[in-house]
């Protein structure tokens, strides 16, 4: 009786595609041992397929990184401002890594910027762990105060986090914390925002330095207003400049 025969690289691949929930659930990737066994006309097509799609997932762009044909990395390219938010910061990852960093940033700004309530958001703040700049914390602390109920939460986590003032990007020891994200009242978060700033600011002090740090949030911003970054420290005012001698004299008051 002859053996079955085993299905190609091609069926494999395409069978690999059809998620259902356990796939779905579990983070099961496409078939990439599939892949690499195409010949280059199937590849052509695979790249075809995934560089024109209106809603790729995260496994679309991986299979578009082992590609790594100029079309295929247009493509990312592209996904970094049409995916959605966790996939385009995925693309732009896939990009730095390929030596192609500038689309980073500004992909993880605009990604936090455009959570709603159900996106998925780990990857976006695991990427803004490693890009700790003022454009990233500025959009950190806008998403703590206006971004979706469990965004806010776990933003205001990593800006302690990124700022030393905790052990792992979400530390249960602050839960009671960062809950107070977890409000409608954005009045409330604004006073959750000042006891963050407070926390951060101890964890930055030298030792000895933070024990003297106050114990009672800033004056209130309007909430409609993101606050300077929590982690910058404010520009020095220039005091007023004393009139000379001679333009006392002349001075007509």
């Amino acid at each position: 009786m002859a053996a079955p025969s085993q299905p190609s690289p091609w069926a494999r691949f395409q069978a690999s595609r059809e998620l259902d929930y356990e796939r779905w659930h579990d983070g099961v990737p496409y078939d990439l041992d599939a892949l690499r066994e195409m010949s280059a006309p199937q590849l052509q097509r695979i790249e075809a397929e995934l560089s024109q799609l209106k809603r790729p997932d995260w496994r679309d762009v991986d299979t578009l990184d082992v590609l790594g044909t100029p079309g295929a990395l247009a493509a990312l390219e592209r996904y970094t401002r049409t995916a959605s938010p966790a996939v385009r910061v995925r693309a732009a990852r896939i990009l730095a890594r390929r030596g192609r960093p500038e689309f980073l940033e500004r992909t993880i700004v605009a990604a936090l910027a455009a959570c709603r309530e159900y996106d998925t958001f780990t990857e976006i703040l695991e990427a803004a762990q490693v890009v700790p700049t003022a454009s990233v914390k500025n959009a950190l602390v806008a998403a703590a105060l206006r971004g979706p109920r469990v965004l806010r939460v776990h933003a205001a986590a990593m800006l302690l986090f990124m700022a030393g003032g905790s052990k792992e990007p979400f530390d249960w020891e602050h839960r009671q914390l960062f809950l107070q994200f977890n409000v409608d009242d954005p009045r409330a978060r604004m006073a959750a925002f000042g006891a963050l700033q407070i926390a951060i600011a101890k964890a930055s002090a030298p030792q000895g330095v933070a024990d003297a740090a106050p114990t009672t949030p800033p004056a209130q911003t309007s909430p409609e207003r993101t606050p300077q970054s929590a982690l910058q420290s404010p520009k020095p005012r220039r005091s007023p400049a004393k009139p000379n001698k001679a333009s006392r004299g002349r001075s007509g008051l």
